[in-house]
């Protein structure tokens, strides 16, 4: 994963994350100096644009992070070591993160020791998490990805879903089954 600097975000891609940088991190967007902290660089840059360009130029998008090493191009030399990702259909994916959002915001709705406006704070906190990467995500996917694009506008229906009131109400069954079964 890739750090952002400013606010600490994760990312699974070096090119995320310099979007991200780029145009859309709030903290390093209220910043007057940018420090570097890269590979013992202790430059410290007085513009956004020249933070970017010094990480592009010094270091290298494979490098964002310290705790991350430079990705090897060469087959040859990856280390036994190396983590494998392994591919999944983008369907299964997003059916499990279906699933695991109704998991936890049915324990977290049914928790009676977090007070309400808590859960709902929680909730819409994370539905606007989940808008966010979603317009990080839909640009960059061609639109006749259709298959891509409803998965998202599903699952992102769902999280608009878990962060209403209406899903408390749906839980005690009052409104019937929970979305997707």
């Amino acid at each position: 994963m890739f750090s952002c600097f400013g606010c600490k975000r994760k990312y699974a891609d070096p090119s995320t994350l310099a979007k991200h940088m780029e145009g859309f991190c709030k903290v390093l967007s209220k910043t007057k100096v940018y420090p570097c902290g890269q590979d013992k660089c202790f430059s410290r840059l007085s513009t956004r644009k020249t933070f970017i360009s010094h990480l592009k130029k010094i270091h290298s998008l494979q490098m964002l992070t310290p705790d991350v090493p430079k990705l090897i191009s060469d087959d040859s030399q990856t280390s036994y070591d190396s983590p494998m990702i392994v591919e999944t259909p983008l369907d299964a994916n997003l059916s499990c993160l279906g699933d695991s959002l109704r998991c936890f915001y049915s324990k977290l709705y049914a928790n009676p020791q977090i007070p309400r406006n808590t859960v709902q704070g929680v909730a819409q906190g994370l539905q606007e998490e989940f808008s966010s990467y979603n317009s990080l995500l839909k640009p960059l996917v061609p639109p006749e990805n259709t298959d891509f694009h409803a998965l998202l506008t599903e699952v992102e229906e769902r999280v608009d879903l878990f962060s209403t009131e209406r899903f408390s109400q749906v839980l005690t069954g009052s409104h019937g089954m929970l979305p997707g079964h």
